[in-house]
């Protein structure tokens, strides 16, 4: 070692890590994982709901292709119970306190549909559509409205 070295430590070769920064380095990916591990968790679950969504607007517009054939004075395109499509279903939609006109069970879905006739206009219909399910976290509900014409 030459005098040059004595006075600038910083060139000599270093060995190795110190434990402290081998620790150090260990705390901070295991940081990372569990930050990736709780990333990929809320991702589960949040493509999970978007299925559940999705399975339920499916279902829906599959209930208004049914709706739709069906002739004017039908009893399923009727407001059986006289409250004007404005009926509770589910989870506090249109908090009228009625029944549903019409409902019926898909798998882990109910679709309820309550019918108004004369609204918007004269000689329509309109129908909402509400598909419920329960979760973990609770009720949840997926709402559609269709406008039949005379």
């Amino acid at each position: 070692m030459n005098k040059s070295d004595a006075m600038h430590p910083s060139t000599q070769c270093n060995a190795g890590y110190s434990l402290l920064e081998a620790l150090v380095a260990v705390v901070v990916l295991a940081i990372g994982i569990i930050g990736f591990a709780m990333l990929q968790t809320t991702n589960i679950q949040t493509n999970a709901y978007a299925r559940r969504v999705t399975e339920a607007t499916v279902l829906l517009q599959e209930q208004i292709e049914v709706l739709s054939a069906l002739p004017w004075g039908d009893p399923s395109v009727s407001d059986n119970n006289g409250n004007g499509g404005n009926a509770t279903v589910g989870y506090g939609l249109n908090a009228v306190g009625a029944a549903a006109d019409n409902s019926t069970i898909v798998g882990s879905y109910t679709i309820s549909w309550n019918v108004a006739d004369d609204i918007p206009f004269n000689n329509t219909k309109t129908i909402r559509l509400i598909a419920t399910w329960t979760e973990s976290q609770g009720g949840k509900n997926v709402t559609m409205d269709y406008i039949k014409a005379r």
